[in-house]
């Protein structure tokens, strides 16, 4: 095998066409790599391969073209016959030659990934698994292309079959949809030839063994296919041909049957088992949250998936899949709308959406919507016959599947459910739909409120928001909040810069639980403390029971606090008050000298009642659940946010579940250094290994 695999090695590289595969090869993925990855900032290789997918089902033809076709074409392929050489030998290193030269462009995929992770955080194991899938899918391709070569005695039609089989292997789904076929019995058979499903799944970052026993099985499938028919040649020339051929007939049942075993073995297994998932938020599987959240189930959850199961979302059907094999107490069902369209009557007044779950236990029951259990970012245009904007289009950015079902079983299983009340009426911020969908996912109802119109805060509220106000609470409202405090309840409360009226009342609560607010915008002077501006606050986050998992002695977290107001602790009559939040020595109040740090930028307070405690938080910028400067540091504003809101409201320990970003964050790589690489990874190395080509032939004309 070794003396064939040197003979092929080199013959590639001895002509035009190995170095014209390089060109192109190299061209494609200096092109995608300059478009995604440059450009767009996706730190995904899975974009650069998906996109070379294509590129590769005309390329790998000329890689396995010559392989056999040319040597039938100049009787060469009678002295493979007539040596000392195995046909098994003879396969095996003209496929590894192949296989060797496709591999070159690993090694540039793994620099373009080293090149992305010097300019941002880059997923490396699902960037891993993308590379593992493509040699795979390569493999196969190429073990297919030896294969045509065999049964051709022309290069040229060699590389046409071998596309056109390579295109119809990559378009099986579509030709399936096309055709309209949905027999079970027929759908596998098809799936069997279906090249580029096991392909897709692998750029999403799970490795499911069941793919690489596909690849494999194709790859020796063709190979030993191969061998079959140099045998059946060589059996011409044989007195034995036809015991022979019925050998080899017999292993080629018996290979087909083995891996047709081993395919339906690990299909077979359960999803959990075979899988591995390799993404950074674990998107595939279940998170340890959502395993601690149904780890101690007491009654039995049924969760009714209101589709067929032949419509059953992939991602949804996964988790709930992992769900009811990790705790046996859950139960799945699905309930196909067409058969059994009255089902949701008892439980929802009006019909909801394909897939979407309805989770009961016992009498208790709740509804979740499809569309809740992901997140989308609405498109807006402007609509000149209503003078409005109205919603154009959505993209899907994260899953919250596996949150929203966890806090539907923990309400139909525990009876308690805590409320929130929104103050509302001063210009207030309000949370977004993400952390919306946290704080409903951490079990709490959440509700706006105007003072105004109530005699006092409900007796149902369990936590209370006051999210920055911009104008001052009137002489009723603080009556009502202060009475508010001493109850045995909670609150999270923001203070917002304001150029206005000075908030005389709002201050007033606060102080009553040992906060000053000081007048003014904090300015720090320590560059590790800001962001670009003096204002844009990247505050110390103190060692706290409320800022575990934030809190790092090297500092290696953020929180982001832009226009901050400053915080000082005071005496309070049985008021306890601990800072988690603070600035450097060197920030100061609007250049004030009197002013100078630190400053409290968040307080934990507590205040001792005869019956139980007043919780509450206190942050002093009311940016601080803008959703922009909570992406800018990864989320550790509302998964502050989330800890705080669990603490106030003496909840014990929730299963908060973040929604699941499909994507990290796009890497900023500065406009220099994406003109430089395009032009040499596009351009001047495909035109290097032209020119190595061009010469090489030249050289060999002349001897």
């Amino acid at each position: 095998m070794i003396p064939v695999l040197k003979k092929e090695w080199k013959s590639n590289f001895k002509t035009l066409t190995g170095w014209l595969f390089l060109a192109i090869t190299l061209f494609f993925t200096g092109w995608y790599f300059k478009a995604y990855g440059l450009d767009e900032g996706y730190p995904y290789l899975s974009y650069i391969i998906g996109g070379l997918k294509l590129i590769f089902m005309f390329t790998f033809p000329l890689l396995t073209m010559r392989s056999f076709a040319e040597e039938k074409r100049y009787r060469t392929d009678q002295l493979l016959f007539t040596a000392p050489v195995s046909a098994r030998a003879v396969v095996g290193g003209k496929y590894l030659a192949a296989l060797l030269t496709f591999l070159t462009t690993i090694p540039l995929l793994i620099v373009f990934m080293c090149i992305l992770s010097v300019y941002g955080d880059v997923p490396f194991k699902e960037n891993i698994v993308s590379l593992v899938y493509f040699v795979l899918f390569g493999m196969a391709c190429i073990g297919i292309g030896i294969f045509i070569s065999a049964l051709s005695d022309n290069q040229i039609i060699a590389a046409v079959l071998t596309f056109f089989v390579l295109m119809c292997s990559a378009s099986v789904s579509g030709i399936v949809a096309s055709a309209g076929i949905k027999n079970g019995v027929l759908l596998k058979i098809f799936g069997l030839f279906d090249l580029a499903k096991p392909f897709d799944n692998g750029m999403y970052g799970t490795l499911d063994w069941a793919d690489p026993v596909y690849y494999i099985s194709v790859t020796i499938l063709m190979l030993y296919l191969t061998v079959f028919v140099l045998t059946s040649r060589r059996l011409h020339v044989k007195t034995s041909g036809i015991l022979n051929a019925a050998a080899e007939m017999l292993k080629l049942v018996l290979i087909l049957a083995v891996m047709a075993g081993c395919n339906l073995f690990v299909r077979g297994l359960p999803a959990e088992s075979r899988s591995i998932d390799m993404t950074y938020n674990k998107i595939r599987s279940l998170s340890e949250d959502a395993k601690a959240g149904i780890a101690d189930l007491k009654d039995e959850v049924m969760i009714y998936v209101y589709c067929s199961k032949d419509k059953a979302d992939e991602t949804l059907d996964s988790t709930l899949t992992y769900m009811s094999a990790y705790n046996d107490r859950i139960k799945v069902m699905y309930i196909d709308p067409a058969a059994n369209p009255q089902f949701y009557r008892q439980y929802a007044d009006r019909e909801p959406g394909e897939n979407s779950l309805i989770v009961t236990s016992g009498d208790r029951s709740r509804v979740i919507e499809y569309t809740d259990c992901y997140k989308l970012n609405y498109k807006y245009a402007y609509n000149a016959v209503s003078d409005t904007y109205v919603v154009s289009g959505y993209d899907v950015t994260g899953y919250d599947g596996e949150g929203k079902i966890v806090s539907a079983i923990d309400f139909v299983t525990d009876a308690s459910l805590r409320k929130i009340y929104c103050i509302g009426g001063h210009d207030e911020a309000a949370p977004d739909t993400e952390l919306k969908m946290r704080i409903e996912n951490a079990h709490f109802e959440l509700a706006d409120i105007n003072l105004l119109q109530y005699d006092e805060v409900p007796e149902d509220c369990s936590v209370l928001f006051i999210l920055g106000p911009l104008s001052d609470l009137t002489d009723d409202e603080l009556a009502k909040l202060k009475k508010y405090t001493g109850r045995d309840a909670g609150a999270i409360m923001f203070c917002a810069y304001t150029d206005g009226e000075i908030q005389k009342n709002y201050d007033s609560l606060l102080a009553g639980l040992g906060i000053k607010v000081l007048e003014g915008i904090v300015y720090e002077s320590s560059e590790a403390y800001y962001n670009n501006e003096d204002t844009y606050l990247l505050p110390q986050i103190e060692d706290t029971p409320w800022t575990q998992g934030i809190y790092t002695e090297g500092r290696t977290k953020y929180i982001y606090m832009p226009f901050a107001k400053g915080l000082k602790l005071t005496e309070a009559a049985g008021v306890e008050c601990r800072t988690f939040l603070s600035t450097s020595g060197n920030a100061h109040i609007n250049g004030n000298a009197e002013e100078e740090g630190p400053f409290s930028l968040g307080v934990f307070v507590k205040k001792y009642l005869d019956k139980g405690s007043f919780r509450a938080a206190v942050i002093s910028s009311d940016y601080f659940l803008d959703p922009e400067i909570n992406r800018a540091v990864g989320g550790n504003n509302h998964n502050l946010f989330i800890k705080l809101l669990t603490s106030v409201a003496e909840s014990g320990e929730v299963a908060d579940i973040p929604v699941k970003n499909y994507e990290y964050d796009r890497i900023l790589v500065p406009g220099s250094v994406r003109t430089v690489m395009g032009g040499f990874f596009m351009a001047a190395l495909p035109l290097m290994m032209i020119l190595i080509g061009l010469i090489i032939r030249e050289i060999r004309k002349r001897k």
